[in-house]
């Protein structure tokens, strides 16, 4: 019998947004998706909801006792039998004809990679108190081209501006489908689609990338992306606190210790290119940009009391070994963030930086300029959702996302390619 035309991966660790994820799939216009959930927490309640479905299509597949948590990624993938493959993440919902807008690009191209593009949905525990209840928009053009895999990598390695100005498209993880064939590629070259023992995972882009034989990117938002007060994307800053207690950071090849997005990044760069330098051994890493964003990562990380000096001291010994002139320039930046770090700390720990995030937050919604005119100039923008009131989850959002933009864009909203 031959399998499904699609199959979507999930992993999760049991969060409620996993059911709007589900049902976002089944809300698609292809029938017979298969669904397969791995989970490596509240593995019970996963079970209970994916038997409620009923659904032959909604396989589970719990990850085994004493594998690392992000091994849901590699295990539900091995689990999937469609010709094309799909990661969503358990906080991520799919828009309407998503999937099939992207079966229909792979088809009309031959493409075995199909990138699309996104939008995202911030809830009301979102850091940013600015952002709550709003969905954020990344500008699009209804377009299709083909691009360059080793020249995306390169990019991701380079710390490169990727996006609707740039050559390169953003390639959220939850936004690309692959052919079977890539997985298989990577799989029998690397063994995995994904480090698993990282806290974040961007080595998968990079692999399945390095496997792809034709890339074609979709300008046109396929996912509503999840930036929730509980996403790991999110709370970065201030799950480092805990996460330091539970266990130190996984390093290998960083050149720097401290617990932020960026560090776990060229991780997994540095990872990729020493371990498989058939692969990814000549593709350099732009350390210049990685200071920058390094330093300006540092200066929010919640860190204990004992941390900071080590990390502190860790970060100037690096930037110490950078060339002129940016060696001067984040070295004084770095003095004066390190010297204005305990204020960061006494801040967390008194409360007195939600009071800081509401002042920035009406200084900047009092600024904002209008949703056409940032659409228009190709810039990230937000759209409130309180004048939107049956609009409430990120599964509404999914729902009325298309509506409420040409609602808030009017004529200059860009059509789906048609294909």
């Amino acid at each position: 019998m031959e399998g499904p035309l699609i199959s979507v991966y999930i992993p999760t660790n049991g969060r409620p947004e996993l059911e709007y994820a589900i049902d976002s799939i089944l809300n698609q216009d292809i029938p017979g998706v298969e669904i397969v959930v791995s989970s490596c927490a509240k593995q019970e309640e996963v079970a209970r909801l994916i038997r409620r479905y009923n659904n032959p299509l909604i396989k589970n597949a719990p990850l085994p006792e004493g594998m690392p948590t992000n091994g849901t990624f590699d295990y539900a993938a091995r689990h999937t039998t469609g010709r094309y493959i799909f990661f969503l993440s358990d906080d991520d919902c799919f828009l309407p004809g998503a999937l099939a807008l992207m079966v229909a690009v792979a088809r009309s191209t031959g493409a075995d990679l199909v990138a699309g593009n996104h939008l995202y949905f911030y809830d009301n525990r979102h850091a940013r108190r600015y952002l709550w209840h709003a969905m954020g928009v990344v500008p699009y053009t209804g377009t299709t081209r083909t691009f360059n895999p080793f020249q995306a990598i390169r990019a991701f390695f380079a710390f490169d501006r990727i996006g609707p100005k740039h050559q390169i498209p953003r390639l959220h993880p939850s936004t690309i489908m692959v052919e079977r064939g890539v997985m298989e590629r990577a799989w029998k070259q690397i063994g995995t689609i994904m480090f698993d023992d990282l806290p974040n995972g961007l080595s998968h882009q990079p692999i399945l990338l390095a496997h792809a034989q034709r890339c074609v990117s979709v300008d046109y938002p396929v996912v509503i992306v999840g930036r929730l007060g509980v996403s790991m994307s999110q709370v970065w800053s201030t799950a480092a606190r805990n996460r330091f207690r539970k266990t130190p950071f996984p390093l290998e090849y960083s050149p720097v210790i401290g617990y932020t997005r960026i560090n776990g990044s060229i991780e997994n760069y540095l990872r990729l290119q020493k371990r498989y330098p058939e692969v990814f051994g000549d593709i350099p890493i732009n350390y210049n940009v990685f200071a920058r964003i390094y330093v300006q990562e540092l200066r929010y990380l919640d860190m204990e009391w004992n941390m900071m000096v080590p990390v502190w001291r860790d970060a100037f010994a690096f930037l110490r070994t950078l060339p002129e002139p940016v060696r001067t320039e984040l070295l004084a930046k770095a003095r004066r963030f390190a010297l204005l770090y305990p204020v960061v700390f006494v801040a967390r720990r008194t409360g007195l930086h939600h009071l800081w995030r509401v002042l920035l937050g009406r200084r900047i919604a009092a600024r904002a300029p209008s949703p056409a005119v940032e659409f228009a100039h190709k810039r990230e923008f937000y759209i409130p959702l309180a004048k939107y009131p049956t609009v409430r989850t990120i599964s509404d959002v999914a729902a009325n996302a298309f509506s409420i933009l040409r609602h808030e864009i009017g004529q200059g909203l860009p059509s789906a390619p048609s294909i």
